[in-house]
Protein backbone atom coordinates (compact mmCIF):
# COMPACT_ATOMS: atom_id res chain seq x y z
CA UNK A 1 0.00 0.00 0.00
CA UNK A 2 1.31 3.44 -0.94
CA UNK A 3 0.63 6.23 1.20
CA UNK A 4 0.07 9.60 0.16
CA UNK A 5 -2.67 12.48 -0.09
CA UNK A 6 -5.24 12.82 -3.08
CA UNK A 7 -5.45 15.33 -5.59
CA UNK A 8 -8.98 16.18 -4.07
CA UNK A 9 -7.79 16.42 -0.53
CA UNK A 10 -4.91 18.54 -1.13
CA UNK A 11 -7.51 20.94 -3.14
CA UNK A 12 -9.23 21.06 0.07
CA UNK A 13 -6.70 21.47 2.61
CA UNK A 14 -6.08 24.38 0.33
CA UNK A 15 -9.17 25.65 0.10
CA UNK A 16 -9.42 25.73 3.81
CA UNK A 17 -6.04 27.52 4.34
CA UNK A 18 -7.07 29.92 1.55
CA UNK A 19 -10.24 30.92 3.59
CA UNK A 20 -8.67 31.13 6.68
CA UNK A 21 -5.80 33.33 5.80
CA UNK A 22 -7.93 35.76 3.78
CA UNK A 23 -10.52 36.34 6.39
CA UNK A 24 -7.37 36.88 8.92
CA UNK A 25 -6.02 39.33 5.97
CA UNK A 26 -9.90 40.93 6.56
CA UNK A 27 -10.02 41.14 10.19
CA UNK A 28 -6.22 42.47 10.16
CA UNK A 29 -7.13 45.42 7.30
CA UNK A 30 -10.06 45.88 8.89
CA UNK A 31 -8.41 46.63 12.60
CA UNK A 32 -6.14 48.88 10.81
CA UNK A 33 -8.51 50.90 9.29
CA UNK A 34 -9.98 51.85 13.26
CA UNK A 35 -6.85 51.94 14.07
CA UNK A 36 -6.52 55.33 11.86
CA UNK A 37 -9.74 56.29 12.72
CA UNK A 38 -8.95 56.43 16.20
CA UNK A 39 -5.45 58.08 15.38
CA UNK A 40 -7.07 60.73 13.69
CA UNK A 41 -9.94 61.31 16.51
CA UNK A 42 -7.41 61.47 18.69
CA UNK A 43 -5.76 64.26 17.19
CA UNK A 44 -8.33 65.78 17.08
CA UNK A 45 -9.04 65.56 20.29
CA UNK A 46 -5.69 66.55 21.31
CA UNK A 47 -5.96 69.94 18.78
CA UNK A 48 -9.60 71.11 20.04
CA UNK A 49 -7.94 70.79 23.26
CA UNK A 50 -4.99 72.61 22.61
CA UNK A 51 -6.59 75.23 20.88
CA UNK A 52 -9.40 75.86 23.82
CA UNK A 53 -6.59 75.95 26.81
CA UNK A 54 -5.06 78.55 24.59
CA UNK A 55 -8.20 80.67 23.99
CA UNK A 56 -9.31 80.06 27.07
CA UNK A 57 -6.11 81.25 29.04
CA UNK A 58 -5.70 84.11 27.31
CA UNK A 59 -9.35 85.15 27.75
CA UNK A 60 -9.63 84.06 31.20
CA UNK A 61 -6.74 86.78 31.90
CA UNK A 62 -8.72 89.63 30.09
CA UNK A 63 -8.05 92.53 32.33
CA UNK A 64 -10.84 95.33 31.60
CA UNK A 65 -9.65 98.51 29.88
CA UNK A 66 -9.87 101.05 32.05
CA UNK A 67 -8.13 103.98 30.03
CA UNK A 68 -10.61 102.34 26.54
CA UNK A 69 -6.61 102.17 25.05
CA UNK A 70 -8.07 98.74 22.93
CA UNK A 71 -12.34 98.19 23.41
CA UNK A 72 -13.76 100.76 25.20
CA UNK A 73 -13.63 102.57 28.78
CA UNK A 74 -14.21 99.99 31.70
CA UNK A 75 -14.92 96.65 29.28
CA UNK A 76 -13.55 93.84 29.41
CA UNK A 77 -14.35 92.29 25.86
CA UNK A 78 -15.53 93.57 22.93
CA UNK A 79 -17.26 91.53 19.81
CA UNK A 80 -17.83 93.53 16.62
CA UNK A 81 -19.81 89.64 14.96
CA UNK A 82 -20.01 86.17 16.84
CA UNK A 83 -16.80 85.04 15.00
CA UNK A 84 -14.56 87.29 16.58
CA UNK A 85 -13.37 88.75 19.95
CA UNK A 86 -11.33 91.60 21.15
CA UNK A 87 -9.98 91.86 24.89
CA UNK A 88 -6.86 93.46 26.78
CA UNK A 89 -4.51 91.19 27.54
CA UNK A 90 -2.98 90.84 31.44
CA UNK A 91 0.18 92.41 29.62
CA UNK A 92 -1.46 94.94 28.34
CA UNK A 93 -1.65 93.91 24.74
CA UNK A 94 -4.92 94.41 22.75
CA UNK A 95 -5.54 91.07 21.34
CA UNK A 96 -7.87 89.81 18.91
CA UNK A 97 -9.15 86.41 18.09
CA UNK A 98 -11.32 85.38 14.92
CA UNK A 99 -11.45 83.40 12.13
CA UNK A 100 -10.37 83.56 8.52
CA UNK A 101 -9.97 81.15 5.71
CA UNK A 102 -10.99 78.52 7.74
CA UNK A 103 -7.71 79.27 10.42
CA UNK A 104 -8.16 80.28 13.72
CA UNK A 105 -6.78 83.87 13.64
CA UNK A 106 -4.56 85.41 16.52
CA UNK A 107 -3.74 89.24 16.30
CA UNK A 108 -1.72 91.59 18.79
CA UNK A 109 0.73 94.49 17.59
CA UNK A 110 -1.00 94.68 13.94
CA UNK A 111 0.76 90.90 13.58
CA UNK A 112 -2.06 88.26 12.32
CA UNK A 113 -0.87 84.90 13.08
CA UNK A 114 -3.08 81.31 12.46
CA UNK A 115 -3.31 79.45 15.86
CA UNK A 116 -3.87 75.83 14.42
CA UNK A 117 -2.52 73.63 12.08
CA UNK A 118 -2.44 73.32 8.98
CA UNK A 119 -4.14 70.16 8.26
CA UNK A 120 -7.07 70.81 10.88
CA UNK A 121 -9.39 73.04 9.62
CA UNK A 122 -11.91 75.26 12.26
CA UNK A 123 -15.41 75.30 9.95
CA UNK A 124 -16.95 77.29 12.82
CA UNK A 125 -16.10 80.08 15.73
CA UNK A 126 -18.53 81.51 17.83
CA UNK A 127 -17.73 83.47 20.81
CA UNK A 128 -20.91 84.70 23.16
CA UNK A 129 -20.19 87.52 25.49
CA UNK A 130 -22.08 87.41 28.49
CA UNK A 131 -21.33 90.69 31.36
CA UNK A 132 -18.86 92.21 29.24
CA UNK A 133 -19.99 95.81 30.21
CA UNK A 134 -19.86 97.64 34.08
CA UNK A 135 -23.10 98.55 34.48
CA UNK A 136 -24.62 94.73 34.28
CA UNK A 137 -23.50 93.37 37.90
CA UNK A 138 -22.56 90.13 35.91
CA UNK A 139 -19.01 89.03 36.23
CA UNK A 140 -17.73 88.39 32.78
CA UNK A 141 -17.66 85.30 30.89
CA UNK A 142 -17.03 83.99 27.38
CA UNK A 143 -18.59 80.67 25.91
CA UNK A 144 -16.63 79.75 22.57
CA UNK A 145 -17.79 76.78 20.02
CA UNK A 146 -15.31 75.52 17.50
CA UNK A 147 -16.32 73.40 14.81
CA UNK A 148 -13.02 71.54 13.91
CA UNK A 149 -12.51 68.99 10.56
CA UNK A 150 -9.16 67.22 9.45
CA UNK A 151 -8.15 67.52 5.66
CA UNK A 152 -6.93 64.28 5.66
CA UNK A 153 -9.19 60.96 4.88
CA UNK A 154 -11.62 59.53 6.20
CA UNK A 155 -12.67 63.23 7.21
CA UNK A 156 -13.75 63.46 10.55
CA UNK A 157 -15.64 66.75 12.29
CA UNK A 158 -15.35 67.60 15.98
CA UNK A 159 -17.50 70.04 17.75
CA UNK A 160 -16.76 71.72 21.39
CA UNK A 161 -17.48 74.20 23.90
CA UNK A 162 -16.31 75.19 26.83
CA UNK A 163 -17.06 78.75 29.16
CA UNK A 164 -14.39 80.78 30.24
CA UNK A 165 -15.18 83.33 33.23
CA UNK A 166 -12.37 86.35 33.80
CA UNK A 167 -10.16 85.49 36.72
CA UNK A 168 -10.22 89.59 37.92
CA UNK A 169 -13.54 90.40 39.85
CA UNK A 170 -15.24 92.45 37.56
CA UNK A 171 -15.81 95.75 40.40
CA UNK A 172 -16.71 99.17 40.02
CA UNK A 173 -14.36 101.71 38.99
Amino acid sequence: MKKGVTLVELLVAISIFSITIIAFMNLFTKAINYYRENLIENYLLDSSSYLLDYLARALRMAQKDVQGTCIGQNLNYYQSDPNRIKFLSSKGECIKFYLQSNQLMISKSNISLPINPSNLLVEDLKFKILGESQDDNLQPRVTIVLKLKNNTQPPKTFIVQTTISQRQLDVQY
